[in-house]
């Protein structure tokens, strides 16, 4: 998987600034997000069987309350069919990219290759809907629970500074589902970029850097001027270096010092060069 991925998200570096022309960098790029899809997937579908484990077991057990049961299950599967949603928009944000992709390819081969990533998303794609469909059949609420969150913010603020406070306090699965619902309830907003930004540092923290990464890779490309940029570049670099990666980390600290010399965030990128050894 880190053959995979990680070429993939170092082209980035390369895709930034430059005119847009199909190359083999591009086609590594999709392919790299694509991995990083089915990696999320396969961690979902041992999720979903989890949840599934407890459904059965916990209506048997006597020892809790029925309500506990319930308000227990319903979080399970809200943080379920949460991830299945952020997976949906990147699946859908893979298909445009493959068709933009396709209308500049002119070799065959190239034809060919945007033709089997086609099929790849498209088989991503099933197999998230599949997933969807088992957890909402597990039931338990979840709809219930979706509306919960958000009902009392005012406005795009409200959300962020709710969802803030949560992430200060550790409570980094509920930051990260209010950031998520920030996103879908108000998808224009200034707050956006820092919703992506700080979901990824949600999973940073609990130690999943694929899916950190993958934020900050989503920060890099869709969002490269803005005041989260220069923090997810090195966030990237930490996340890849965390991943056993330190040769590909120090392209992205030396990106950052390249990109933003003058910034707290080229003296800490000159820190971890110093740490790996130049």
């Amino acid at each position: 998987m880190k053959r995979k991925i990680f070429p993939a998200v170092i082209a980035i570096l390369l895709l930034n600034g430059c005119q847009y022309i199909v190359t083999q960098q591009d086609l590594a790029v999709l392919r790299g997000r694509i991995n990083i899809l089915e990696s999320r997937v396969k961690n979902l579908e041992d999720e979903t069987e989890t949840l599934r484990g407890l459904t059965k077991s916990e209506v048997s057990e006597t020892k809790k309350s029925l309500i506990e049961e319930v308000e227990s299950l319903r979080k399970s599967n809200l943080v379920l069919l949460s991830k299945i949603d952020e997976m949906r928009q990147e699946i859908q944000s893979l298909r445009n990219r493959v068709e933009v992709l396709a209308q500049k390819v002119n070799s065959s081969g190239e034809k060919d290759e945007i033709e089997e990533l086609k099929k790849e998303v498209a088989q991503l794609s099933l197999t998230v809907e599949k997933l969807g469909k088992t957890v909402e059949n597990l039931g338990v609420g979840a709809t219930k629970g979706t509306e919960i969150i958000g009902a009392t913010w005012k406005g795009p603020r409200d959300a962020y500074y709710d969802a803030m406070s949560d992430f200060k306090k550790g409570n980094y699965k509920i930051a990260k589902l209010k950031f998520e619902k920030l996103i879908q309830k108000y998808p224009h907003s200034k707050y956006v970029v820092n919703a992506h930004f700080w979901i990824g540092e949600c999973y940073f923290k609990n130690g999943d850097y694929i899916n950190a990464l993958d934020k900050y890779y989503l920060i890099i490309e869709k969002y490269p001027r803005s005041e989260k940029a220069p923090a997810a570049f090195l966030k990237a670099g930490i996340s890849i270096y965390r991943l056993g990666e330190k040769k590909k980390a120090k392209l992205f600290f030396k990106e950052v010092i390249k990109r933003y010399p003058r910034t707290e965030y080229a003296k800490k990128a000159r820190v971890w060069l110093k740490k790996i050894g130049k």
